[in-house]
């Protein structure tokens, strides 16, 4: 039990410490930052999740619950999305999404990552496409769920998400 509880820890703190690089910023979770991260201009989603991008917060419950080589065993995903409340078909919509997401975000990667393009430039087109997937994905799962589907899910990402996050510029 402890050793899987550290391995989800630690995979964890390493997709944020992944998507912090990838993002162009420091993105951590609370309680595992490093003291000269923590600044004047810090973002901590628990004090202030209205800061935290949309986009942010759907990638990160997308990376923890998509169907990626690291991705726990579909009921862990299911029940990690189930403890929001929502319906079965809600939660197997929602984990088919992040599915979908990241597998659309890892198709548009590579072509990116390997043009002759300047690091930056890099950088901000993968982070446009990105939260244009991102977008799209969460726009159709909300219209194809049921109608009080939308608000437990963005109430989720808000409250359960979002205040997990903390953003260094």
């Amino acid at each position: 039990m402890l050793r899987g509880r550290f391995r989800s820890c630690f995979t964890c703190f390493t997709v944020m410490l992944v998507f912090g690089i990838y993002q162009g910023t420091l993105v951590h979770v609370r309680g595992q930052t490093a003291k000269s991260a923590i600044g004047a201009r810090t973002i901590d989603g628990a004090q202030t999740p209205e800061l935290i991008p949309d986009e942010t917060a759907w990638l990160m419950l997308f990376t923890t619950i998509g169907d990626g080589p690291k991705a726990p065993e579909y009921k862990v995903r299911a029940s990690m999305v189930g403890s929001a409340g929502f319906a079965e078909t809600d939660t197997q919509s929602v984990i088919a999404a992040a599915t979908e997401a990241m597998a659309r975000i890892r198709a548009m990667e590579l072509p990116i990552l390997n043009s002759s393009a300047s690091m930056d430039s890099k950088t901000q087109v993968l982070r446009f496409r990105r939260d244009e997937i991102l977008r799209d994905v969460v726009s159709k799962l909300l219209s194809r769920l049921s109608p009080d589907f939308g608000a437990k899910f963005q109430a989720h990402i808000k409250g359960s998400v979002k205040t997990h996050i903390r953003i260094t510029p």
